[in-house]
């Protein structure tokens, strides 16, 4: 009886994280506009880098939209999920703003389409992948960017965060793999 209850407590968790975020994702469209943001990412030289998606029409503006390439990273650590930029070029927090959701591209294709960028104020709840602005170690907050497989990393087992990380293996082994290749994967 005992382990009936417990499984029926973990499917109410499980379906309750994916109502809110299910809520929490429509809750930003606008009345009358359910269509899908379309994804806008330009042509870049870097072979890595990552872009906002936006809902405007192509144009020659959103060469502005790169947050940031291969260039402007120091380094990767794949333990702590910390992104290194080089000094002074840091995303620019003008270019990209709390909840946008950003785009990872290689080498023409895309990486992670998924991804949001929070900070520790944010108060969704993301089951992707996100570029989180500060993390906590310990109680303390640590300033920098941490790519994360959720957020809150409380719920990092759920079941839907377990699919989308099976999901984005195969992602993540190429990200890996490339940024190891350029010198940039703190090992």
């Amino acid at each position: 009886m005992f382990e009936i209850m417990r499984n029926l407590k973990n499917v109410l968790r499980t379906m309750t994280v994916g109502l809110v975020c299910a809520a929490m994702s429509s809750c930003g469209t606008e009345s009358g506009d359910n269509e899908p943001e379309p994804e806008v990412c330009p042509s870049h030289t870097a072979a890595f880098y990552t872009c906002g998606i936006s809902k405007s029409s192509v144009s020659e503006a959103e060469n502005d939209n790169v947050i940031f390439t291969e260039d402007d990273l120091e380094w990767f650590n794949p333990e702590t999920r910390e992104i290194r930029f080089c000094e002074g070029r840091e995303p620019q927090r003008d270019k990209i703003s709390v909840l946008s959701k950003i785009k990872f591209c290689l080498d023409g294709g895309t990486l992670f389409e998924s991804a949001v960028y929070v900070n520790l104020a944010c108060s969704q709840i993301f089951d992707d992948i996100v570029l989180c602005c500060g993390t906590l170690n310990g109680g303390e907050i640590v300033e920098g960017f941490f790519l994360y497989d959720c957020y809150p990393s409380q719920f990092s087992d759920s079941d839907v965060v377990k699919k989308n990380r099976e999901k984005n293996a195969a992602q993540w082994k190429v990200f890996t793999e490339y940024l190891d290749s350029i010198g940039k994967l703190k090992k």
